[in-house]
């Protein structure tokens, strides 16, 4: 009885999992989280700056809420890819006459050699592409909300310059029907005022129904009922940044977590290769059993033990060969989706720096030139009227310069910053500052590991 039990415990030390892997079992995400309906929100005001809001997006966005659980649930199952199949127990009971007897027996599975390693090297690609999936969305997330924090921004001051510019009208409106009164001006002028006057109105009004849509975007980014209402935000621009194209380049390929998803995938598909190849090999089996028989005449119930060694028959040749291929094209797609990709970022790279340097030079020629220039022009214009030394019609035109140059420095400050956030994106970046020494070293590193 003895040698029964040592060899059912031989066996039971071959299917524990210790002996499968000595590997420590991979880390998981952090749980930054909390549970649904738990979570405490903090109240977005008029003093909210912009990194206010993409914190408050970071903790609560559900998009990156369902990126980060398809993150945890990949490494839960690179652990699960560490475990053998469940092994088999089965019982069995034979009548004979009077007479009974069984059988027990306890068999497992255990994968050809190198199997068990390419599944687990597979299931921990499939984790890592989807922490990078993870970074990528919350990368996206940070350009979103950048983008929508300064449009938004930017539909507040269009109503403010508009609003003003309404009043300025309103005023010049009132002094022109008190001069028409007196016969000193004609009703022309009096008119174009009015007309001038109905179409900034107009341009007000559509301004303002268009701030339910701009915080709606934010809302959603948000995860607020898309009705709220948000106060303007704070914006205070970014200082001046110098940038190297070449070494955005480069941090773009290291960093890009787009990149390296499409990498560890590609990774886990080159194993999958190997793991079909070696479908043409066997996998094993191995078992114990113990065995009750009857018991004979005046004597004890003979026993018996066994142990049970097999190996499956790859035969299905031509199943094998479909697989290959097939795992072969599925590795040949990811490699071109990657090259793709790359290709797609650096272009959006190069746009975005194009956008950034545009809306850098509109700025300086609208501050140091055009808009003083206009004020100046506007100013004469007022005294040349008011001495009728010049028509109405150039008083209106210097105003709706102003008017149109300060719309144009408002949008060129909005789309700098926004330029700043898809730059961070492609790059891997939430802030720009100093990118050129980060990528300096991010380069060397590289170099280095190589």
């Amino acid at each position: 009885m003895r040698r029964h039990v040592t060899i059912l415990a031989i066996v039971g030390a071959i299917l524990a999992p210790g002996y499968v892997s000595a590997d420590p079992q991979p880390d998981t995400p952090n749980e930054t989280s909390a549970a649904p309906g738990t979570e405490k929100r903090s109240v977005l005001s008029a003093k909210s700056t912009v990194d206010d809001y993409i914190d408050y997006a970071f903790q609560h966005n559900r998009g990156m809420k369902a990126a980060r659980a398809k993150w945890r649930a990949e490494a839960e199952h690179a652990v699960q890819a560490r475990y053998l199949e469940d092994p088999q127990l089965s019982l069995e009971y034979m009548f004979e006459k009077h007479d009974m007897q069984y059988v027990a027996s306890l068999k497992q599975m255990i994968p050809g050699f190198g199997k068990l390693r390419l599944r687990k090297k597979i299931a921990a690609s499939h984790a890592s592409a989807a922490e990078h999936d993870y970074e990528a969305l919350r990368l996206m997330v940070f350009e979103n909300v950048i983008k929508a924090f300064y449009n938004y921004h930017y539909l507040g001051r269009a109503i403010t310059v508009t609003d003003e510019n309404v009043k300025l009208l309103t005023d010049l409106e009132k002094a022109l029907l008190a001069s028409y009164k007196a016969n000193k001006t004609r009703y022309a002028d009096l008119l174009k005022a009015q007309v001038e006057k109905d179409r900034l109105l107009d341009k007000l009004a559509g301004l303002k129904d268009m701030r339910s849509v701009r915080s709606a975007k934010l809302c959603v980014l948000l995860d607020l009922p898309v009705t709220t209402i948000l106060p303007w935000p704070t914006a205070t621009p970014s200082a001046g940044t110098t940038l190297d194209d070449d070494v955005l380049f480069d941090m773009l390929e290291i960093l890009n977590p787009e990149l390296k998803a499409l990498d560890s995938t590609i990774a886990g598909l080159d194993q999958s290769v190997k793991l079909v190849k070696k479908s043409y090999t066997p996998d094993f089996v191995i078992g114990a059993g113990y065995m009750q028989m009857p018991k004979e005449d005046a004597g004890d119930e003979p026993t018996d033990a066994s142990v049970t060694l097999g190996i499956t028959l790859p035969i299905w040749w031509g199943k094998y060969r479909s697989a290959a291929r097939e795992a072969t094209l599925m590795h040949e797609a990811a490699v071109n989706r990657r090259a793709l990709l790359e290709k797609s970022l650096l272009f959006d790279l190069k746009a975005a720096l194009f956008d950034l340097r545009d809306a850098e030079r509109q700025i300086k020629l609208l501050k140091e030139s055009l808009i003083p220039k206009a004020e100046q022009a506007f100013k004469v214009a007022k005294q040349e009227f008011a001495g009728g030394t010049t028509t109405f019609m150039t008083l209106i035109d210097a105003q709706r310069t102003l008017f149109d140059f300060s719309l144009m420095l408002e949008r060129a400050v909005a789309d700098r910053e926004i330029a700043l956030g898809e730059i961070g994106c492609c790059v891997g970046k939430f802030s720009i500052d100093a990118l050129a020494e980060d990528g300096s070293s991010e380069k060397q590193q590289n170099k280095g590991g190589q």
